[in-house]
């Protein structure tokens, strides 16, 4: 009897991790001596046969006798009879199953025949998890702050898997497409995050007042390879930048505790606490303050401590 999970995981790491995910279970009634080999294809509803693999023979004095194979065994441990490249390869080379329909087989040989003497064969389906989704800045918002705060939902990747963002930003020139200027222009930001959301850095390009940009964000490894269906990014935003000046800043004493980053979404608590120095028009914050992200009606849902250094905050008067 052959079983395998409906719909497991895309990534081969979690399949060595739990072997229980295919099982092959086979009894031997007989009671004569009797050698056996077991062969298991895999195939693919859109790219055909993917490889097969074959067990050593087993020789048995005498039955009855029970054998249970698991996908550690099939996978990595017995012999490739074949495989199909352009899959195996890619599959390898990232770590993860191509999302499809597909059915694999086992087929159990006596001595040196060549037909099996019994054929068990299972159906199951990959899907890639969803690239990540854009939370904020909004499409087409105006932005005030000179270091916009970007977040995006978070790609679902079991531990064993880690996952990083790969934000990019790009200066948008006349009325040119915002995919075709992701695809061309050299980028204002170009930066790996190891959480879901990020600040624009002080060191990055500065982003200016009036112009316009757009932005996307993939979910990568620690290779830098992307971990969603198909090589897709998320979807693509814009924002442009507000022509209204930063007022200067009054004195430090009189700088709040909080920092507002989205309206009703997320802030910055413990300035007070932090190194904050001056400067004509907005202030410098070093220290280690907590990031919280508040509910639909406001109240803190989360909080997170995060290191800042050099973040810059301008304040209205």
């Amino acid at each position: 009897m052959l079983t395998i999970a409906p719909n497991p995981s895309p990534y081969l790491a979690d399949w060595e991790r739990v072997p229980s995910t295919a099982l092959l279970n086979l009894t031997y009634t007989g009671i004569g001596a009797a050698d056996f080999r077991v062969r298991v294809t895999l195939n693919s509803l859109e790219r055909g046969l993917i490889g097969s693999t074959e067990s050593p023979v087993v020789t048995l004095a005498g039955g009855p006798s029970s054998f249970l194979y698991n996908v550690r065994d099939v996978v990595f441990e017995w012999t490739t009879v074949s495989r199909n490249p352009s899959v195996s390869d890619g599959a390898i080379k990232t770590g993860q199953i191509p999302e499809g329909s597909y059915q694999t087989c086992a087929r159990v040989f006596v001595g040196n025949a060549t037909i099996p003497v019994t054929v068990a064969c299972a159906d199951f389906s990959i899907l890639q998890p969803d690239p990540p989704q854009l939370l904020a800045p909004r499409d087409k918002d105006v932005v005030i702050s000179t270091q916009p705060f970007f977040q995006w939902t978070p790609v679902l990747a079991p531990p064993t898997v880690p996952v990083s963002y790969e934000v990019t930003v790009v200066e948008l020139f006349g009325t040119q497409v915002p995919r075709t200027a992701l695809d061309a222009n050299i980028p204002v930001l170009k930066s790996i995050s190891s959480t879901p959301f990020l600040i624009y850095p002080i060191d990055a390009l500065q982003l200016e007042r009036t112009k316009r940009y757009a932005w996307r964000v993939r979910a990568v490894d620690d290779a830098g390879r992307q971990l969603f269906r198909d090589g897709a990014s998320s979807e693509i935003w814009t924002f442009e930048m507000s022509d209204e000046l930063l007022k200067p800043v009054g004195r430090i004493a009189d700088l709040p505790d909080t920092i507002v980053l989205l309206p009703g979404v997320a802030q910055l608590t413990g300035l007070r606490g932090a190194r904050v120095k001056r400067t004509e028009t907005d202030v410098a914050i070093d220290g280690t303050l907590m990031l919280e992200f508040l509910g639909a009606a406001g109240n803190k849902e989360s909080a997170q401590k995060v290191e800042a250094r050099g973040l810059r905050a301008g304040f209205r008067g």
